[in-house]
Order: structure tokens, then C-alpha cells, then sequence
């Protein structure tokens, strides 16, 4: 239900009540008052794509190969996007799909230097197609920072250490956030 007079008013979503003609004349509609549903969406949608995240592919019985692609956001604002094929060694069978979130890779840590290397891979099946992966990342110092968690499809699990080798790397300007920089 929308109602538009001087009294009063629901909002598009009819989840809310908001008295008076000025809000509506401002087009504060949204769940928050005074602050506008497209905006509350588009900040949403912002934040999932601006928070690094990995999607990828394997097979592994004892060895192990794939493919994982990351994306997260620099300093300047631009989005990168890098391609790892991955070679991996342990004690896990399987086949998956994987898709999660990243740590380490925010800001000036957005290099592809950054999650390129040896991670230590532990999958878990907690339904015979659905379970869960965490990755750490490790580097000159042990741990490099860099790590994932996420949530796997497909059949098997185990435990792989993986070396991750770059294969290509995209970069989109002024992609992410609030306009950008003019560092470029």
C-alpha cells in the first residue's frame, strides 16, 4: 500500500510509516528514515563487491589441480581480478566448486603477489554435496595474512597443500567505492 498525502504515508515497501509531505517530497523512502531504499541497496551490493572474494575449481586424489580467480579492491579504487592455476599434494580426494570471502587482500595488500603461493587447504563435507573450505595463506614470515573461508560443492574432502601460480591479471579503474582517484 502507498499513500501520498500531507498526512502521512507508507513507503513502496509498505514496511514503514512516515507523517508529513517532506519526507516523500525528499524521495526518503527506504527502511532507515530518512534515507532512501536505491541507496540502501546500492551500498549493499557495493560492500559484497568491494570485499575480496575467491571462486574456483578442483580435482584431487593425493595430487590435486585447479583453478581460482580473486577479486578485491586497491587504494585506488580499481578492481583487480586475478587468475591462479593451482597444483596441489595431501591426503584428499575429490571434486569441487568453491566460492567465499578473502582476508589480507584490502587496500594496498590488493596485489596478486599477495595470494600467489603456498596455502594450506582444509575441505570439509558436511553433506554429501555441500561443505565448507578454509585456506591459510603463508609467506615469508609463516602466516602471510592472506586467507579464505568459503563454502565448497561437490563430492570428497581432505587436507592439500597448494601452491597457487599466477596466470593473469585484470585491472578496472575506478571500479569500487566512491569514485576513484586520480592516481591513474
Amino acid at each position: 500500500m502507498v499513500r501520498n498525502d500531507a498526512v502521512g504515508r507508507w513507503d513502496y515497501l509498505g514496511n514503514a510509516w512516515y507523517d508529513g509531505i517532506a519526507d516523500y517530497a525528499s524521495g526518503n523512502q527506504g527502511w532507515i528514515p530518512g534515507y532512501n531504499t536505491a541507496d540502501q541497496i546500492e551500498d549493499i551490493i557495493e560492500t559484497v563487491i568491494e570485499t575480496p572474494a575467491f571462486a574456483g575449481v578442483e580435482i584431487n586424489a593425493a595430487l590435486g589441480i585447479g583453478y581460482t580467480y580473486v577479486t578485491c579492491c586497491d587504494e585506488k579504487n580499481a578492481r583487480r581480478t586475478f587468475h591462479y592455476k593451482k597444483f596441489c599434494v595431501g591426503p584428499a580426494v575429490g571434486v569441487a566448486i568453491s566460492a567465499g570471502g578473502v582476508t589480507g587482500l584490502d587496500g594496498e595488500d590488493c596485489r596478486s603477489g599477495n595470494y600467489a603461493g603456498i596455502f594450506l587447504e582444509i575441505n570439509v563435507n558436511v553433506h554429501p554435496l555441500v561443505g565448507g573450505a578454509i585456506d591459510i595463506g603463508f609467506g615469508d614470515s609463516l602466516f602471510s595474512g592472506v586467507n579464505d573461508l568459503g563454502i565448497i560443492f561437490g563430492l570428497g574432502g581432505g587436507v592439500m597443500v597448494c601452491n597457487y601460480i599466477l596466470i593473469d591479471e585484470e585491472i578496472e579503474h575506478c571500479a569500487c567505492g566512491e569514485g576513484g582517484s586520480s592516481g591513474y
